[in-house]
């Protein structure tokens, strides 16, 4: 994936702006672009802010526009520019339905207070009603953009103090430092496909932990297994001869995939099996060996996934995929123990 193309969309100052900009200049946002800046006020100093950047500043006049015309001409910027997410910082219109649709879930708003407390409001208004109210703990909502005013779907909330002595002016920049710091994280889950909307909740994803590891597509290993009685099943055609049975298959198939993986893995890693899928197609006998071969076919991320046989005497008697799952040893350890214990 190229950079993340960010288009922001504001009518005020934009000092939130500034801490993206930041975030970036110190690596705290990586492959990530502000491509553009489009207000419909001429007159907005976040405009200023993006020339001095060298990102382009976009002004669209309303005058004589219904919302969704207005939107359209604001899609055309942000589709010409190739933009992945849109911030709204302080930008005073209400979205059309037709816009929030084309973008859903692509359209994140930052709000000053810890919604649904204190909604509709902007800017000093917002932290003045907070005073007036006397909260003792007020913050800042980033939320992505449904079709309601200040109703969509929670990403990050951040909490700050009140002080007794706080006033709107005073309390204006400690939540936008708290809404500085949630911006930059969320554009990096955003960026990460961590953020998974269920109705009005956002799920935060787990993180992919990319592991250095040696596996590559393509790579064998084979191993010979004896069949013992442990290992038995009975024919089903006469009831007596006993032969290998197919949990016995699918479990010397696991091992050997295992060992092919463990082979190349960093110390602290181990794989898990997620899925197997095999046929058993022909017996073989208790007090034989049976080979079993695993080979790699594909690797997603943490995700193994292997072709596997097993023959005795070059007859095939099974075969299939399988996949496993690289994971951190403890980890897995701590989480197993926590279940068991439930």
């Amino acid at each position: 994936m190229g950079k993340l193309r960010i288009g922001v969309l504001g009518s005020t100052r934009g000092t939130d702006l500034e801490g993206i900009f930041k975030a970036i200049d110190e690596g705290k946002l990586r492959d990530v672009e502000v491509v553009c800046v489009i207000s419909n006020k001429r007159d907005a100093y976040i405009l200023e802010r993006a020339r001095q950047r060298g990102v382009e500043a976009i002004f669209i006049d309303p005058k004589g526009k219904d919302r969704e015309s207005y939107d359209k001409e604001v899609a055309a910027e942000l589709d010409k520019r190739g933009v992945d997410l849109i911030l709204l910082i302080g930008y005073m219109r209400i979205l059309s339905p037709w816009f929030v649709n084309k973008y859903k879930w692509r359209i994140m708003n930052i709000h000053p207070s810890l919604l649904p407390a204190f909604a509709g409001g902007m800017d000093l208004e917002v932290h003045k009603a907070v005073l007036d109210y006397g909260v003792k703990v007020t913050g800042c909502t980033l939320h992505f953009v449904d079709e309601g005013v200040d109703t969509g779907p929670i990403i990050l909330q951040k909490a700050v103090p009140v002080e007794e002595d706080d006033t709107p002016e005073t309390l204006k920049p400690k939540v936008q430092k708290a809404e500085q710091e949630i911006i930059v994280e969320a554009i990096k889950l955003f960026q990460e496909g961590r953020l998974k909307v269920e109705g009005r909740r956002v799920r935060i994803l787990p993180a992919k932990v990319n592991i250095e590891h040696g596996l590559s597509v393509g790579m064998k290993l084979t191993e010979e297994y004896r069949v013992e009685e442990e290992h038995a099943a009975r024919n089903i055609g006469s009831g007596e001869v006993k032969v290998l049975s197919t949990p016995s298959m699918i479990a010397f198939m696991e091992m050997t995939s295992n060992k092919l993986a463990q082979q190349h893995l960093p110390e602290g890693y181990v794989t898990v099996g997620s899925g197997i899928n095999v046929r058993h197609i022909n017996p073989a006998p208790i007090g034989e060996n049976v080979k079993v071969t695993s080979e790699i076919i594909g690797i997603d991320g943490r995700k193994i996934k292997f072709k596997v046989t097993a023959t005795w005497k070059d007859i095939l008697i099974g075969e299939g995929e399988h996949e496993r799952v690289i994971v951190n040893t403890e980890n897995f350890i701590k989480k197993l123990t926590e279940k068991l214990r439930e």
